[in-house]
């Protein structure tokens, strides 16, 4: 079927895929002599669905759960869609099968949990100072209290395995005993050449 809707379609999905890298610039170079600015094309409908949806499945198999930020440095515009699609969900606006396709994939729509609020200042906490022991008393004492919770968590086999693996996406420290005993082995080490442990 011919018309504008269609060519619409095919220019914005031209555009994505020029965009994606998924096809040459050979093509892009062509619509670009008929006088089109690729930049300016938007990509819509059900073509942004689409591209969306695989960046998302993308982002759940690398790190195991579909809470993009909304600010996601690496892809804002994964983050924003992310938003608005929890945004029509919640005002009714989604189609049966979309909101389904994201049901499928693991997107939750409910409002950030106390959980989700914790485990973004675990992220932020590991960003700043590169690991997840936090401690357990001043500036940090919730979250370090929180943290340690969900090693006992895990440790009960009580700690939903989402959760599990979105705590290894950041690289949890789930045992932190270890560190402990590397650093007992390096006193005692110590205390066997220097005869004492006067550090």
């Amino acid at each position: 079927e011919e018309g504008p809707l269609n060519v619409t379609n095919w220019v914005s999905g031209v555009a994505a895929m020029v965009h994606k890298g998924k096809i040459g610039d050979r093509y892009g170079e062509i619509l670009e002599n008929l006088g089109m600015n690729l930049g300016n094309v938007s990509i819509t409908g059900q073509v942004e669905w689409d591209i969306r949806m695989k960046e998302l499945k993308d982002f759940q198999a690398q790190y195991g759960h579909c809470c993009v930020p909304a600010k996601y440095e690496r892809n804002l515009g994964l983050g924003k869609w992310v938003c608005a699609q929890k945004m029509r969900r919640k005002k009714g606006l989604m189609g049966l099968s979309k909101a389904k396709a994201l049901d499928e994939l693991g997107m939750t729509f409910e409002g950030r949990s106390e959980w989700e609020k914790r485990f973004n200042e675990l992220a932020h906490f590991k960003d700043t100072f590169g690991h997840s022991k936090v401690p357990q008393l001043g500036r940090y004492r919730r979250l370090g209290v929180w943290v340690a919770v969900q090693r006992v968590k895990l440790r009960k086999k009580t700690l939903d395995m989402s959760r599990v693996r979105k705590l290894d996406s950041l690289g949890f420290t789930w045992e932190v005993h270890t560190d402990w005993e590397r650093r007992l082995e390096q006193l005692r080490s110590f205390r066997a050449k220097e005869g004492h442990i006067n550090v």
